[in-house]
């Protein structure tokens, strides 16, 4: 007996991304509306000794996934077999899986990611025809007819889409930040099963793989083959607009779908080269409520004790809030637009800045902190 609808599956092989799981989890709980309290699947790496007691969090199951040390170092391995394990994990359990990159941040309901009732799964077609999508109008090419072969998918049936951003059209090529599906179909398990199989083919990797983007995307490419040999295009649901949005792409998106305010989506999706960047939350407006609520959970992170907060840059920078203001130790290159201390702290007076020694690394970023005339400076 299923004993709830739908859960999140995240996964986590290092820090930085266990970090980001805890933010994005947050956000959901904060403003996720309908599905704040949405059960939350993460998965993580046994072998990367990985520090998890930071996600022991309401309404969070944590479970271990094995990847072999053959597959282990390939790109989006271990998110494959994430997938797969959760899958098996609660086939019987919940009736969807609803699949999220941890660079994600929450910024109301999602509840247009549910599935409807004659769909089987949703996702949404790759943002951008690189060097490894093929346009309409070109034949497969090697990379793409073994990928095909392995799911026995008909290469004359093969449906056309056009890539959510730059609307190329494509063949059937999907981005997989964020996928809905039913655990009972098995796609993560058979994603998994054909994934392995391309890996273990030597002449398929050394011939089609060895360019970057073919090997990056290549877990995104087999799960498209996968969706097309298990599911009927009717049954797919596309996504809109509204529900995942990218950050990156933001200054590239088409005028019909570019958004204006985050108020306008639910979910804000960044690349994990911005995790810890304040560009996350300053690229598109948000409004005061988020603005604060993220900055200052950010902030969280680099809190030392109650009142002390530690930023790194060039060097150390740490801040001691006051009652009345706050203390700069050593500014470094933490200013301005590039600190999340200076973000959470824009508001408050600077009282004293105190450099421990005179090094440029130490004191280059004084010019950013506002500091006034009357403002104490302490130098060794």
């Amino acid at each position: 007996m299923k004993s709830c609808n739908s859960a999140i599956v995240m996964y986590v092989a290092h820090a930085n991304t266990v970090r980001n799981c805890i933010f994005f989890i947050k956000s959901i709980r904060q403003f996720g509306g309908k599905h704040s309290n949405i059960p939350v699947i993460v998965m993580y790496d046994r072998s990367a000794n990985l520090n998890l007691n930071s996600l022991n969090l309401s309404g969070v199951s944590i479970f271990a996934f094995e990847v072999s040390e053959k597959y282990r170092n390939f790109p989006y391995s271990k998110k494959v077999h994430a997938c797969a394990a959760a899958e098996e994990l609660f086939t019987d359990v919940v009736d969807t899986l609803v699949y999220f990159d941890t660079e994600m941040i929450a910024v109301s309901d999602f509840k247009e990611i549910d599935l409807q009732a004659d769909f089987d799964v949703s996702c949404r077609p790759v943002m951008l025809l690189n060097s490894v999508g093929i346009s309409s109008d070109q034949s497969l090419d090697g990379y793409w007819k073994r990928i095909f072969s392995e799911l026995s998918v008909d290469e004359k049936k093969i449906p056309i889409l056009k890539a959510y951003v730059d609307e190329k059209e494509i063949l059937f090529y999907i981005n997989c930040e964020a996928f809905v599906t039913r655990p009972e179909l098995g796609i993560f398990r058979k994603w998994k099963r054909s994934f392995t199989n391309l890996l273990d083919d030597k002449k398929f990797i050394t011939e089609y793989c060895t360019e970057k983007l073919s090997a990056i995307f290549l877990h995104q490419a087999v799960l498209s083959a996968t969706i097309l040999s298990e599911v009927k295009e009717s049954q797919i649901q596309w996504m809109k607009n509204n529900i995942v949005y990218s950050h990156l792409l933001h200054d590239r998106m088409p005028e019909a779908k570019k958004i204006s305010h985050s108020n306008e989506v639910s979910i804000l999706c960044y690349d994990l080269y911005y995790a810890g960047n304040t560009e996350i939350v300053l690229r598109i407006p948000l409004d005061e409520q988020h603005f604060d609520w993220f900055v200052n959970t950010w902030c969280s992170y680099l809190k030392i004790k109650s009142g002390v907060f530690r930023e790194a840059g060039d060097c150390n920078t740490v801040l001691v809030e006051t009652q009345t203001g706050f203390i700069i130790i050593d500014p470094s290159k933490t200013y301005g637009s590039n600190s999340w201390l200076a973000l959470k702290f824009r508001n408050q007076p600077l009282e004293a800045v105190l450099f421990t020694h005179a090094h440029h690394d130490h004191w280059n970023g004084i010019d950013f902190w506002n500091a006034s005339d009357d403002t104490l400076i302490i130098i060794q």
